[in-house]
């Protein structure tokens, strides 16, 4: 199987159909959205033409066949993480005032107090309401783990980003517990992905990458235009290896 993995478009209709149109073309046999289709703030200001959030979220769904949100998606419709208690998001989050949460994040979570206004309709909403938080794509090769962002924070509604190798061995020991051998987020949008394992972290490659035999994790580049290049991956589960693919 080769497998297309997008990951963080950001209402971003321009770079969407562009991927959309690439991966058909290479014959890619799935396609998997990583989430975070919708949502942008004032740092794309460089890039805000061509962003259509109920658009993108209408070709995700016809043409993706395995999605996940992200946290922006869980933001445009209100919704909390699954682990919102845990982390420390009480359950009236949405009906307090930006001071307050402010005062109960200490800096802790995404405010999104700079998000554009680019609101989803009723039946975008509905969409992105069941949408999984996690979910197992599974080949006769193997299995893989498909999340937003990393264990404990898998929809990436959390300001801190693992930088060291021992921030991911919960996450790759995540991805043992469910019989995967690759785990695959977005979120930090990278120029290239990075692989990760337990022995060792590489970022910022668009190249093609070996997949290595033990758990490992893949972040994958980001959809939408902004500072650094973006891109998709694409796995090739008969060759066991994939490949970070620049859009720009």
């Amino acid at each position: 199987m080769k497998l297309a993995v997008i990951s963080d478009i950001h209402s971003d209709l321009t770079s969407l159909e562009k991927a959309i149109r690439a991966i058909r073309d290479s014959g890619c046999d799935r396609i998997l959205c990583l989430g975070d289709i919708v949502g942008y703030g004032y740092h794309y200001t460089n890039s805000l033409d061509g962003r259509d959030s109920n658009a993108c979220i209408r070709m995700v769904r016809e043409q993706c066949d395995d999605v996940i949100c992200g946290n922006h998606d869980l933001h445009a419709i209100m919704k909390l993480p699954s682990n919102h208690a845990e982390i420390g998001m009480p359950p009236n989050w949405y009906d307090l005032d930006l001071g307050d949460r402010i005062r109960i994040s200490a800096g802790r979570f995404w405010l999104y107090d700079d998000e554009l206004e680019d609101p989803v309709d009723e039946e975008s909403r509905d969409y992105l309401n069941h949408l999984p938080e996690m979910k197992v794509i599974s080949d006769r090769r193997m299995n893989m783990l498909a999340t937003h962002f990393v264990y404990p924070d898998i929809t990436g509604s959390m300001q801190k980003s693992p930088s060291e190798l021992d921030n991911f061995r919960d996450h790759l020991k995540l991805v043992k517990q469910h019989r995967c051998l690759v785990g695959l987020a977005g979120h930090a949008h990278l120029e290239g992905y990075a692989q990760i394992s337990k022995k060792a972290l590489g970022m910022n490659y668009f190249r093609k990458a070996r997949l290595i035999r033990r758990p490992q994790l893949i972040v994958v580049p980001a959809i939408t235009r902004g500072k650094g290049r973006n891109g998709y991956l694409v796995v090739d589960t008969e060759k066991l290896n994939f490949e970070a693919i620049p859009l720009n």
